[in-house]
């Protein structure tokens, strides 16, 4: 045997041929190209898997949904249900991620809150009126709560014995949004007063008002009613609106108003009342003396149920300010703003409600081929914007409104007597520019030309065509006007339209004649969904589910027997939110953790999506579109509801009754 020395040579014989060796080289080009090969091969794979735990899920694109595409879902991974399985996993830590970014953002966004006045000088009040019935009320809220700082909701109706409260519209099991109004408040440091009228059916009751004016008794039972309600809510006061008064029932409600500031006193709660600026009202000075304000309604100088004519001509309200406060002194006095318009057919009442958008499209739409600076008219002398049509039945129709151009002169006049606070009627029917000057931060803020030239309408929104799978038309563009300003008063004498703003439009298409599609949202849950499944098999018909991806999650056997007898599944988001009120970011992944969730239990997607919260065929602003375009952009169908059962407000009794019913 052979030692090799230090040098690698062997001490006693020839060094031997390595047994490795290969002289051509062809081995090590061999593995070389192996190992490049191998190495490239790895580095897709880890590219493709990386890459398919963030992708949007693919999804088949189609202009509608007909027979040919009924169930038109592509197979998703079917033979691997563990892969699909962790990118749902994927997914939905992501979404938890994202969701906690962005209630971190919202938080360190929050406007401050305006500092508050110095001792002794009385708050700038900037308030606006909320009224249920106003659908876009709640998006114009949402969208304008850093500006006030009061909101008056109509809540509160005199009963028809004039003695206690009607609750109806405030309560929340029959109008949920006003949960979110609660909110909305808190979130923005809103002081909530609610509104106490006589309203009754659109029209304001003097009988009610009358029983409760003319007894004295009535009145404390009232006034104790209405400090227990206020107070055990937590609102911060309360605002009377008592209009449409009997003879001698004027002079009586500062009585009314005493005994509502003594029951008010303990808790501090404050009171305010609404002073017509015309008509049959009751004295100022002693309506101001009970009260911690008085709003000036600057408007209804001609109502729904007169002739038509200006709803608040510079004049007329000029002269309501300067009465007004010879009695109530400038620092007490809220000057309300109207921001809204009437819409009269063959001169005579009553007339029709239009918001301010409303108006503009009427005039864009009934004529069309004309000049909008040729249609709508500046009054010269009421200061307000006017002009006629007339309908397919050749009726003529004269339209009035208040738009931001009409509450700029309301407030220059106002500013001009030292009135700094305001109170808009009504959140939702307003000429959204008027927030430039409309501001609780900038209490002082005059109208601004500039400001005022830009229009634009976000909250109605137009259709056309029907059904309830929706699509996006056509964008909101802006419209733009001149206006001509006296430099003396600083009023504006005239206003010129020369485009109109235009809000989004809306496609709608499946309709079919006497046929309806069924359909569940928010599912699936036990043992409601396997119920529902159990009827429907009875009388063999097929539905719809949209379902929530947490829910799907829990309960996986549910989604496996939706699929199973035949039904379709869409998407409804992951936890449910409000998709408007979301980053996009969160949006795209509150669709595609559910996307995923489905995939990895069916081995299917879906192209069908329904909103939270926002499901009606006609969404009514712009907000509601929001998930729409968002869920168009990830390759989803929105399908909308014409009908909603609202099967959610139903308690036991009412389930129980049912059953009773059907049992009978």
């Amino acid at each position: 045997m052979s030692i090799p020395d230090r040098g690698g040579r062997s001490r006693g014989g020839a060094r031997p041929k390595p047994v490795f060796v290969d002289p051509t080289g062809r081995r090590e080009r061999r593995l070389q190209v192996l190992a490049v090969a191998s190495g490239a091969v790895l580095l897709l794979v880890s590219v493709f898997f990386t890459l398919s735990l963030v992708a949007v899920p693919a999804l088949p694109h189609f202009p509608g949904l007909g027979a040919e595409v009924r169930r038109a879902v592509r197979p998703a991974l079917p033979r691997r249900p563990a892969r699909a399985r962790l990118l749902a996993e994927r997914e939905r830590r992501d979404l938890m991620k994202q969701i906690a970014k962005d209630e971190h953002g919202r938080l360190s966004r929050r406007r401050p809150v305006a500092p508050a006045p110095p001792a002794g000088q009385s708050p700038v009040i900037t308030a606006a009126f909320y009224a249920g019935w106003q659908e876009s009320g709640i998006h114009s809220l949402r969208a304008n709560a850093d500006h006030l700082t009061h909101l008056f909701p109509v809540w509160l109706r005199l009963d028809p014995e004039g003695q206690g409260l009607d609750t109806q519209d405030w309560d929340p099991a029959l109008t949920p949004r006003n949960m979110e109004v609660l909110q909305i408040c808190r979130e923005h440091h809103i002081a909530i007063h609610p509104v106490l009228s006589n309203a009754h059916e659109g029209v304001f009751d003097s009988t009610r008002a009358h029983l409760l004016l003319s007894d004295p008794a009535r009145q404390e039972r009232l006034a104790r009613a209405a400090h227990d309600w206020v107070a055990g809510h937590g609102f911060r006061g309360l605002n009377v609106d008592l209009e449409n008064l009997a003879p001698g029932d004027p002079e009586r409600v500062p009585a009314f108003l005493s005994r509502l500031r003594q029951s008010f006193a303990a808790d501090s709660l404050t009171l305010s009342f609404d002073l017509e600026a015309e008509g049959r009202t009751p004295p100022p000075g002693a309506v101001a003396r009970e009260c911690d304000f008085v709003v000036l309604m600057g408007y209804d100088q001609h109502g729904r149920y007169d002739p038509p004519g200006p709803l608040c001509g510079a004049r007329w309200y000029e002269a309501a300010l300067d009465r007004a406060l010879q009695a109530i002194p400038p620092a007490r006095l809220v000057c309300g703003i109207g921001a809204y318009g009437y819409d009269w057919t063959g001169g005579r009442p009553p007339a029709e409600p239009l918001t301010c958008q409303q108006a503009m499209s009427t005039a864009a739409d009934e004529r069309p081929d004309e000049r909008p600076e040729d249609v709508v008219d500046f009054d010269p002398n009421a200061l307000n914007a006017t002009f006629e049509y007339h309908d397919d039945d050749n009726h003529p129709h004269e339209v009035w409104v208040l738009d931001a151009i009409s509450a700029a002169n309301e407030r220059t006049l106002a500013l001009a007597r030292g009135v700094r606070s305001t109170a808009l009627w009504a959140l939702g029917s307003e000429d959204p520019v008027l927030w430039s000057f409309v501001d609780r931060a900038h209490p002082d803020a005059r109208p601004d030309s500039a400001r005022l030239a830009a229009t634009h309408y976000p909250f109605d929104v137009d259709f056309s065509g029907d059904g309830e799978l929706l699509g996006v038309l056509s964008y909101p563009t802006d419209g733009r006007r001149t206006l001509e300003q006296d430099p003396a008063t600083g009023l504006f004498t005239d206003e010129s339209i020369h485009r109109y703003a235009s809000p989004f439009i809306l496609s709608r298409e499946g309709y079919q004649e006497k046929a309806i599609a069924l359909t569940f949202d928010d599912g699936p849950a036990w043992p409601w969904t396997g119920e529902i499944l159990d009827e429907l098999a009875r009388d063999s018909v097929e539905a719809t589910f949209f379902v929530v991806g947490r829910n799907a999650e829990r309960h996986p056997d549910l989604v496996h027997r939706i699929w199973e007898e035949g039904h379709e599944i869409g998407n409804h988001t992951f936890t449910h939110p409000n998709l408007a009120a979301v980053s996009p970011r969160r949006a795209e992944l509150e669709l595609n953790a559910t996307q995923r969730v489905i995939e990895a239990e069916i081995g299917r997607s879906t192209v069908l999506f329904r909103p939270p919260y926002n499901a009606d065929a006609e969404p009514a602003s712009a907000e509601e579109v929001t998930p729409i375009l968002r869920a168009a952009q990830l390759g989803y169908v929105t399908v909308g509801e014409s009908l909603d059962p609202e099967d959610w407000q139903l308690t036991a009794e009412d389930s129980a009754a049912s059953k009773e019913e059907r049992s009978g």
